[in-house]
């Protein structure tokens, strides 16, 4: 599998007219694929702290199976160094940047974002100069240009795009440095559960299939190192927006919670909500309820618009393709795990279930 190596890290910081903190991220990286193997310097991020530690985060879970390494050895080491980099970064001047739209994928931003702009330099009360035709020219010393520029960039909280499709960076950096006051790491106590699905006995655990259990909902995950990814990706980020300084201690508290995993308890069975005819879903929910049906494995739901399908087959466990086929619908929000008890109804599975 290919790899991105990150040899090295850069932050580089400005503060904007109110006094708000604005940072450059930067990364000297290679691909393990292509060759030869030269490190090169790239801007990655420019965002607020928030915004920055958002990137740092997606980034870090990618050391957990290998697709990011070099200079960390864990999702939590990485994000440890890039805390200490932000805590002292270089002085970022003020600088002359510029952009084109096009439709190019590496040409820039692409086209469809120039309407975004042109919304968002009224927003912040830019001149019209900033957006001539299809060039986009920005002073940062400009009021307003550095909350701009993130928004630009970052605006939906979804991976933006990159600093690197704005040039004239390398005009600004200082090699001062400035103190700048990020949060302490803080434990956040952590209310959520693993279990694997039962599944072939000859599987080893840590190739079974996984459900995160939260407050907010189930999901299946694959392996062990993509369990933790999807940890980091969906709840961690969460977690530094809510409480920064959170990301890492949470990591570590997650280790220790998988370390605990155990079979999704025998009084369990997946309730599973019958999608329309016409959806993309609707083939594998009757390839499921085909299977499930043979082996007697299923019983109805109410008015036929569900089924429930038993999760343990007189400890078989699930064949792969239903364990495919089961996974695919729970990615498509129509699988909910409940607890069934005599003469009783089923009760929804919880992060509180044991």
């Amino acid at each position: 599998m290919a790899s991105t190596y990150i040899e090295a890290c850069q932050a580089f910081a400005c503060q904007d007219h109110t006094g708000k903190i604005f940072f450059l991220l930067r990364e000297c990286t290679y691909e393990s694929n292509l060759y030869p193997h030269t490190p090169r310097w790239g801007d990655w991020v420019f965002g607020s702290y928030a915004t920055c530690m958002r990137n740092i985060i997606r980034s870090a879970s990618l050391f957990e199976g290998g697709t990011n390494k070099g200079c960390a050895s864990s999702p939590s080491a990485f994000i440890k160094q890039w805390r200490e980099k932000l805590a002292n970064p270089g002085v970022l001047n003020n600088s002359l940047l510029t952009t084109k739209f096009s439709e190019s994928l590496f040409g820039g931003l692409p086209l469809p974002m120039k309407e975004w702009a042109h919304v968002l330099y009224k927003k912040y009360n830019l001149p019209e100069s900033v957006i001539q035709n299809d060039k986009l020219t920005l002073d940062t010393s400009m009021e307003g240009a550095c909350s701009f520029l993130e928004e630009l960039l970052e605006g939906d909280g979804k991976p933006g795009f990159g600093a690197w499709r704005m040039n004239g960076w390398t005009t600004s950096f200082s090699a001062s440095k400035a103190a700048v006051p990020v949060p302490d790491p803080m434990n956040i106590p952590l209310n959520i559960k693993v279990f694997w699905l039962p599944e072939a006995y000859d599987t080893p655990s840590e190739q079974r299939s996984h459900l995160i259990v939260t407050p907010e909902g189930i999901r299946s995950t694959r392996w062990e190192y993509s369990t933790i990814e999807s940890f980091i990706q969906n709840e961690v980020v969460a977690l530094e927006r809510a409480y920064p300084g959170s990301a890492a201690p949470a990591i570590r508290q997650f280790r220790k919670i998988l370390k605990q995993k155990c079979e999704l308890p025998k009084d369990y069975v997946a309730h599973i909500t019958k999608p329309a005819v016409t959806s993309r879903s609707y083939s594998d929910y009757a390839r499921l309820i085909e299977w499930s049906q043979t082996q007697d494995a299923s019983t109805p739901g109410s008015n036929q618009s569900s089924f429930y399908l038993n999760l343990h087959l007189d400890n078989r466990g699930l064949t792969r393709e239903m364990l495919y086929l089961l996974e695919k619908l729970i990615s498509y929000d129509l699988v909910r795990f409940e607890k069934r008890e005599p003469e009783s109804s089923p009760k929804a599975v919880s992060a509180e279930a044991a």
